[in-house]
């Protein structure tokens, strides 16, 4: 949704909604909802993706906001408060791929590093004392 674009509806003097200042919409007033609603899409895909049981205490904290942006864009989306909507959804969609983003790097890593060992004992072998299959048996005590 870069591309969305915002304006100010000005009311006329004579409106008493007027003095509460312009009301911002999207561009785009037919297509407000669709967006708020491919926005929240887009937050609750991205939430999704992350997986609970591997989050750490702060992770945790942050996948909790990200879940009440996601909760409160809902129902601004009821409401019919798009401009919110989406800039809600929006929120819950970065903390949420900043976390699945997080989750994915300690997996790889995990992952580069149990293959790095494995490398290592496979070209080195096992530097453990009678753990050489090569070496003859350590007598018995």
């Amino acid at each position: 949704m870069a591309g969305v674009r915002y304006s100010a509806i000005q009311q006329s003097p004579t409106s008493k909604a007027s003095s509460a200042g312009p009301v911002v919409t999207l561009e785009d007033g037919a297509s407000d909802r669709e967006k708020a609603q491919q926005q929240l899409v887009r937050a609750e895909r991205d939430l999704a993706r992350v997986q609970g049981h591997a989050l750490s205490a702060q992770e945790v904290k942050t996948y909790e906001v990200a879940h009440r942006f996601e909760r409160d864009a809902e129902q601004a989306l009821h409401q019919k408060r798009y401009l919110l909507a989406v800039g809600l959804s929006r929120k819950a969609s970065s903390l949420a791929r900043s976390l699945a983003y997080q989750q994915e790097i300690g997996q790889r890593t995990a992952e580069a590093a149990s293959a790095l060992n494995a490398l290592k004992v496979r070209l080195l072998g096992n530097s453990e004392p009678g753990s050489n299959p090569n070496s003859a048996p350590s007598p018995a005590p």
